[in-house]
């Protein structure tokens, strides 16, 4: 894992999106941090119980940084097995009352800052959706730095 620059002490491989969810909602318990969960939006599916009955702001209001690489964008070719989900992976969002942020190719470190400082302030579940191409070509090739935007979050 050490390779990829991962390391088991800050990034834990749960079998499947809901669990990973769970296990990142005992992190904030335990350390009072916010937990990031990045997936793809496949998985979406997956963190709806935990959301449901863990996150949301009527149950414990557990702060969250979801990153979903987003597959089946509408109006970018992808295979078939991703079209129906990429045409619903905002509305689920938006039904689950996730705050989210799509990241473009011209989106700005200070866009993101700001949409991270907004909700992270409100204690709530915040989520960036990355479009696959973004993040493939993109992050891949350093234009969004990590390092200095999201990551900065999970220590405040």
């Amino acid at each position: 894992m050490h390779t990829y620059g991962i390391d088991p002490k800050h990034h834990v491989i749960a079998a499947n999106e809901g669990n990973c969810t769970a296990l990142a909602a005992g992190y904030h318990l335990a350390t009072g941090k916010a937990p990031v969960v990045y997936m793809q939006n496949s998985g979406e599916g997956n963190i709806i119980n935990p959301v449901a009955s863990l996150l949301n702001d009527k149950v414990y209001a557990i702060p969250m940084i979801f990153v979903i690489g987003w597959r089946g964008e509408p109006g970018i070719h992808d295979e078939p097995q991703h079209i129906y989900q990429g045409e619903v992976t905002l509305k689920l969002l938006e039904d689950m009352g996730i705050h989210y942020f799509v990241i473009g190719k011209d989106t700005t470190e200070e866009e993101v800052s700001a949409f991270c400082d907004y909700n992270y302030d409100r204690e709530d579940c915040e989520l960036c959706v990355y479009p696959i191409d973004v993040y493939v070509s993109e992050v891949n090739e350093g234009y969004i730095d990590w390092e200095n935007s999201l990551i900065r979050k999970i220590t405040k």
